[in-house]
């Protein structure tokens, strides 16, 4: 959360612990996710220019700490993915 100047005056961090499907927990699956964040400005802008390199997305992550889009890409039927996938 930010203030009207853009200040973050609230932080917080979404920790993915499992994802089901008709009450099928994926286990490790859930890596298979990948994270897009949306970092905030100024701060990236400053991260960029100190020569930290800030990547587009992050595969292998369940904790999401920036603004940003998690996805998880699978295909229908369901079941058949989730065979093909297991091992």
């Amino acid at each position: 959360m930010t203030d009207e100047d853009g200040n973050i005056i609230k932080d917080q961090v979404l920790h993915i612990k499992s994802i089901e499907f008709d009450e099928i927990d994926l286990g490790g699956l859930v890596y298979e996710g990948v994270y897009t964040p949306r970092y905030p400005e100024p701060w990236a802008t400053i991260q960029r220019e100190s020569g930290a390199e800030l990547p587009e997305s992050f595969k292998n992550v369940t904790q999401l700490g920036h603004e940003g889009e998690w996805k998880l890409t699978f295909s229908s039927p369901f079941y058949m993915w989730l065979l093909e996938n297991l091992y």
